[in-house]
């Protein structure tokens, strides 16, 4: 193996066989993890035979055993196989495989034939696949149980090298399967092979021991040196389904750009894919017409150049391109259904985004004209229920004030700075004060006339009683004197004395006769006085009411100004006057009430859109594809993958002539290049012509007939 020839295998399921790399062969088997799932028991003696099977049978004749490289590649190969644990029929098979191939190619080329002819290529089918057939009735091994399992199955791809003159090497590609052969030329990287699978992708073409035998296709290139040829496992490129040849390029020409060596670059693209670790990932790397790693390097490093700033693109616009490939019903469908399904809650969002006054993607003009009546018809009512309360409130402040002024002035006292409304509230709030202390004050002049006219009252009450009590004396005296003719003109003074007395004091006027004595007398001057007194107190009283109820209405009415135009400002310190629940809702009229409740306006919203429901969901559906770079509050209803894929698409619908749009024309005609040589014209150069002038001549595969033998190797 040259110096600037590798091979690495990143191992994840030790299904693929060690690659190969010759002199002027190299080649790769996978075994087939799926289908050979099935695990191979041995008993404990029994790996020994195998072991003398693996090198007996499988390696049929002893040449190999004089060559170290050999040698030791076979035993690296049938190692796994022989350290006493189970192993999956694929490993098997991908080791067999390849250890009858390599036998073949390095001890049997004469016999080998023109791998042109579909006889000899169906002769070395059969010699790859008796090796299967061997170990397989040679353990009586049976394919697993389930549906689809299949006894020792394997791909298998191979390239052999023929340097010509004039700077051209020939490559004849040698497969069955998925596994892969390509050339990394000047002008990129070329398929040598085809894969065989259907268009589920299930591999069609493989070599195990089955009914149906494999069929080895071949083409024949001749390439423009200086080039590099390698087989590949799909380890390598399924990674990247979908730009596969463009992702493995990229991979292969940024690491022979940064490596120094074959060896670093073995290293490079080992660890490449381990971190990847998809599948095993295998890799048989041979070159020609370099002299130097550093000549190859730079060789490369114009299509390193180009392939990485379509790579990065690529990278860019990846999703642009999955996107691309979808119909507009695929995208739009998910968020259609979705929306239908989700369709209160999608209605709720939008509606909270129009409570808060919020540009929504998702607002259709539907949801918009319905949540508008059913707000403000919700609004009303709760505009009227507002002010009912408001009223109430107000009321209820009013009538404290009212009935205690002095708690304006003590209120109005210890807020001084009212927050927020500045200094005519304060003005006003001293206004009211004035007020207060006037209406105090003439409430105080009242209350003390009203006071003075209640104890003269009192007094004069008092005094008729006294004059009373003296005048039933005097009754009593009366009525003593009157059966006593010695002393009735005494009685009759005494009546006399009591009549006058009891007019005086009940009926408050003056007798024409019978004034009393001086000692009946002093009776009736304290009720006439008291009288007197209290008629002059009673005739001052109305005025002092007539001032009270003046000031009091005064100081309500600025209290009632004060508290309709303020009350939402200064709500703390009425609250802490008059307790938190009295006030805490209450607002003055110019400013905006409380909203209505979202719930009643929601279910208002969502029956007036149900009998509609179909037509609203695609209105909502086309607001989001009008604005698809615009986030939506309900967004978070719908797969976040989905609905990305969903905006993308209409945001490139208004991109025509955007860089992706460039991008997108200029990637299949990147891609288109990397198929130039499977597509050239099938031609087979005659023996002894030269090779054709061009860059590369292809011969197409011929399928081969099933037969060959199964035994030894290919007969020459």
């Amino acid at each position: 193996m040259k110096n600037l020839d590798f091979y690495f295998y990143s191992v994840l399921k030790n299904e693929d066989a060690n690659p190969y790399v010759g002199s002027d062969v190299i080649a790769v088997a996978d075994g087939l993890g799926g289908s050979g799932s099935a695990v191979h028991t041995l008993r404990p003696e029994q790996y020994e035979t195998l072991r003398q099977v693996l090198y007996k049978t499988v390696l049929p004749g002893n040449g190999w055993r004089e060559d170290p490289h050999l040698s030791a590649y076979f035993e690296s190969l049938f190692r796994p196989m022989t350290d006493s644990h189970p192993d999956t029929s694929a490993l098997w098979a991908s080791r067999i495989v390849m250890a009858r191939f390599v036998y073949a190619a390095a001890k049997c080329r004469n016999s080998l034939g023109d791998l042109a002819d579909p006889q000899a290529r169906r002769r070395l089918a059969g010699f790859l696949e008796g090796g299967l057939r061997d170990v397989a009735a040679e353990f009586r091994l049976e394919k697993g149980r389930f549906g689809g399992q299949q006894l020792l199955p394997t791909t298998f791809a191979s390239v052999f090298l023929r340097e010509e003159e004039e700077g051209f090497v020939t490559a004849e590609a040698v497969w069955a399967g998925d596994s892969r052969c390509y050339a990394l030329t000047g002008t990129g990287l070329k398929p040598l092979s085809v894969d065989d699978e259907d268009g589920t992708g299930a591999i069609t073409n493989l070599f195990c021991v089955g009914e149906k035998e494999a069929v080895l296709h071949y083409r024949r290139f001749h390439l423009k040196k200086p080039c590099a040829v390698f087989a590949c496992s799909d380890g390598v490129f399924d990674p990247y389904a979908g730009h596969e040849h463009l992702c493995v390029e990229n991979v292969l020409l940024r690491e022979i750009g940064r490596s120094t060596s074959a060896g670093e670059l073995r290293s490079r693209l080992h660890d490449h894919y381990k971190r990847i670790h998809a599948d095993d990932a295998t890799m048989a790397f041979r070159s020609v017409g370099f002299d130097s790693y550093a000549a190859m390097k730079r060789f490369f490093a114009p299509r390193a150049a180009d392939v990485a700033r379509m790579y990065d693109r690529l990278c860019r616009f990846r999703s642009h391109l999955e996107v691309a490939a979808c119909s507009e019903d695929e995208v739009a469908g998910y968020v259609r259904s979705r929306t239908s399904d989700k369709f209160e809650a999608v209605v709720a969002a939008v509606c909270e985004a129009l409570r808060t006054r919020k540009e929504d993607p998702a607002c259709a003009s539907s949801v918009r004209l319905a949540y508008e009546a059913a707000y403000a018809r919700r609004k009303e009512e709760t505009d009227g229920a507002c002010r009912q309360r408001r009223d109430r409130l107000l009321g209820e402040i009013r009538a404290q004030f009212e009935a205690n002024p002095a708690s304006a002035h003590l209120f109005f006292a210890r807020s001084k700075k009212l927050a927020g409304v500045g200094k005519k509230c304060e003005r006003e709030a001293a206004r009211i004060v004035e007020f207060a202390r006037a209406l105090c004050g003439a409430q105080k002049e009242y209350e003390a006339k009203d006071g003075a006219v209640k104890r003269l009252y009192r007094e004069y009450a008092e005094s008729k009683r006294v004059a009373r009590e003296h005048a039933d004396r005097l009754y009593s005296a009366y009525r003593t004197f009157r059966a006593d003719p010695a002393r009735r003109a005494e009685g009759v003074r005494a009546f006399d004395a009591c009549r006058y007395i009891v007019e005086c004091a009940d009926f408050g006027r003056e007798p024409d006769a019978g004034a009393p004595r001086a000692e009946d007398a002093r009776f009736v001057q304290p009720v006439r006085r008291k009288r007197e007194e209290l008629k002059n107190a009673q005739a001052a009283l109305p005025a002092a009411e007539k001032e009270v109820r003046k000031r009091h209405d005064a100081y309500m009415r600025a209290v009632a100004e004060f508290l309709s135009r303020y009350a939402g400002a200064i709500d703390a310190g009425l609250s802490s006057l008059f307790g938190t629940e009295l006030l805490k809702t209450l607002c003055p009229e110019e400013e905006a009430p409380r909203e209505p409740d979202g719930r009643a306006v929601l279910q208002d919203v969502l029956d007036a859109l149900a009998p509609e429901k179909a037509r609203v969901v695609d209105e909502i559906v086309r607001s989001l594809a009008a604005s698809p770079a615009q986030p939506s509050a309900a967004d978070a209803l719908y797969n976040g993958t989905r609905l990305s894929k969903f905006r993308l698409f209409y945001a490139m619908k208004g991109e025509e002539n955007g860089e992706f749009a460039a991008f997108g024309r200029e990637l299949p005609a990147f891609e288109e290049k990397y198929e130039s040589l499977l597509r050239a014209p099938a031609a087979v150069p005659a023996a002894g012509s030269a090779p054709a002038p061009a860059a590369v001549s292809a011969a197409a595969n011929a399928p081969a007939e099933p037969g060959g033998t199964t035994g030894g190797p290919p007969a020459v």
